[in-house]
């Protein structure tokens, strides 16, 4: 009997023991519990956005599908850009707070670079840099708040000043491709 007690307060020790040091690692492991105000607001731009270019007739995509805080504090968006019709390519780019809004920079894999600031809660104005130096216009219209997913093209809102088309040959749906349409 005496063994037992013995055995069974060693036990109890050893749990008190690991349990303490549990403890204390989960106090050095910085906690993920809740988001920064600013994290929190920049939230406002996730979503499905449309962009024109200048005045060209292709357009592009931006999908921003989460923002967080970066090792030094500042905001990274996380999302995909490119052709509307086409693959996005997967980017992270800083979010910094500009005004009433926030300012996004976007170095895209040419070399170009796209930046936003934002208008409202539905729109940004921007500029596009290609690597030759050549700037163009960028305006930006969310298109859905719904974080993107990949192959689904996004819903245009019914007041947006864009529409989406599919093209497509009669006997071959998977020849075709969308077409976003600028409505003025």
């Amino acid at each position: 009997m005496e063994w037992f007690l013995k055995r069974g307060n060693a036990m109890i020790k050893e749990g008190l023991a690991a349990a303490s040091v549990v403890f204390g690692l989960m106090m050095l492991v910085p906690s993920r519990c809740s988001a920064s105000p600013a994290e929190e607001a920049a939230q406002a731009l996730v979503g499905e956005w449309i962009v024109q270019i200048g005045k060209e007739r292709r357009q592009r995509a931006l999908g921003i599908e989460s923002v967080r805080a970066g090792s030094d504090g500042a905001l990274i968006a996380a999302g995909a850009y490119g052709f509307a019709d086409a693959a996005l390519d997967r980017y992270e780019f800083p979010i910094q707070r500009s005004g009433n809004g926030y300012a996004l920079k976007l170095t895209t894999r040419f070399d170009s670079v796209l930046t936003g600031q934002s208008e409202s809660a539905e729109k940004m104005l921007g500029e596009f840099r290609v690597k030759d130096g050549k700037v163009l216009s960028a305006e930006f219209i969310l298109a859905t708040r719904e974080p993107p997913t990949p192959g689904k093209v996004p819903v245009i809102p019914s007041g947006a000043k864009v529409t989406m088309l599919f093209v497509t040959a009669w006997d071959c749906y998977y020849c075709g491709v969308w077409i976003a349409v600028r409505v003025r």
